[in-house]
């Protein structure tokens, strides 16, 4: 029949749930990584960009206000900064710890 066949099926190798667990968690991490050194690669440096990557005073002021006005909805925000894309918003809100 099919186990003399194949051999008993309960005596294949069955894959170590520590090093599948590895696998992923590494893969995972490798993935990030790649995101974010993609995301880097695909920025202008400040003087090709104008300086959009800078923040004025009043944009400054309008996100809090906006902020206050739309919670953390960066999509709103966005809409209502219309200098800065979803990304910088985010990024500002983090960096200056404005949630």
């Amino acid at each position: 029949g099919i186990n003399a066949e194949y051999g008993d099926m309960t005596t294949l190798n069955k894959p170590n749930p520590e090093l599948v667990a590895e696998i992923y968690s590494t893969a995972g991490k490798s993935f990030s990584k790649l995101a974010e050194l993609t995301a880097r690669l695909h920025q202008l440096p400040e003087s090709e960009s104008g300086g959009k990557n800078r923040w004025s005073h009043d944009e400054l002021q309008m996100l809090r206000d906006a902020l206050q006005r739309f919670g953390d909805d960066v999509e709103k925000i966005s809409e209502q900064l219309k200098t800065k894309t979803v990304a910088q918003v985010r990024d500002m809100i983090k960096s200056e710890s404005m949630a």
